[in-house]
């Protein structure tokens, strides 16, 4: 379970494969750099609520954690793609940098020890499996 993950002043530059409580969204094609900077923050908020909430809760946890992650994907997938276009991409970065820190990084990574803990075997692995599939907003190309 790597816990360094989640530190929440996201890189302007994510490239990384990005999971909510709700259904994946999808945005339409030209999403500008300052909705995607606010969506990659929002997830971020909502990561830590979901992990604070259905701490020690296995099964919701799983259930809501995975649908969150993998709207955290889409959104790192086009994040990429952005900070690899040469208009778009210093604007991503400039936009991520101006935005507060989200979340809490240490409060996070003991949420989600603490349903780690709560789930019995096999669950227990199926729980990592889906914080093994959080992005790392802080990598670069």
């Amino acid at each position: 379970m790597s816990v360094n993950l989640l530190n929440l002043r996201p890189s302007p530059l994510l490239l990384v494969a990005c999971a909510a409580t709700t259904p994946p969204m999808t945005q339409p094609r030209g999403t500008e750099p300052a909705q995607l900077a606010r969506l990659l923050h929002e997830d971020i908020e909502a990561l830590g609520e979901i992990a604070h909430r259905l701490a020690g809760q296995c099964d919701a946890l799983i259930r809501e954690l995975d649908a969150h992650v993998r709207v955290m994907q889409q959104h790192a997938v086009e994040a990429k793609a952005m900070a690899g276009d040469p208009a778009k991409g210093p604007q991503l970065k400039h936009e991520m940098a101006a935005l507060p820190a989200g979340g809490d990084s240490d409060a996070i990574a003991r949420d989600l020890a603490s349903g780690y803990l709560a789930c019995g075997e096999p669950r227990k692995e199926e729980l990592r499996a889906v914080i093994d599939r959080i992005p790392d907003y802080t990598q670069t190309e």
